[in-house]
This record gives structure tokens, sequence and C-alpha cells, in this order.
């Protein structure tokens, strides 16, 4: 994914600044794992159907505590 701040006029796409990740997304009946290259971002992740918390969520392989919120429905989790 590429990502920009949606709102500078491009003049020259070589020089102009942007970010770009790498996902990889592994999903079954009882866990998902999300692979991010590079590691250092701030994730939010929301859902509709299904709760996004894990019982023993985990960040590079250690587990972590991780924020949520249920706002209009939809499920967030914010792990930075």
């Amino acid at each position: 994914m590429y990502w920009d701040d949606g709102e500078s006029f491009i003049d020259d796409v070589a020089k102009y600044p942007y970010y770009h990740w790498e996902f990889y997304f592994v999903s079954t009946n009882t866990t998902a794992v999300l692979y991010i290259k590079p590691t250092k971002i701030n994730l939010e992740a929301s859902a509709e159907k299904t709760v996004p918390l894990a019982a023993k969520p985990a960040l590079n392989c250690a587990e972590k505590h991780l924020r949520t919120d249920s706002k209009f429905a939809v499920r967030l989790l914010n792990c930075t």
C-alpha cells in the first residue's frame, strides 16, 4: 500500500514523498494475524461483524494491551 497526504499537488513523482507498507494477512476460524512492514506505525482496525480482539493480542511477538472502543456499532482497535 502506498499513502500520501492526499492534498498536495504533485509536480514530479520521483521527488514526491510517500509512504510504503507491505501487508500480509492470514485468517482462520479462530485466529487472524496481520504482518506489516515497516513495523513502526499506528494501526487502527475496525470490524462490523466481528470483534477485532484476541484472547492474547501480540505485537512483534510480545503480548500487548490494546485500547479498544465501540462507536456506532463499529468496534475499533488501536495499536501504536
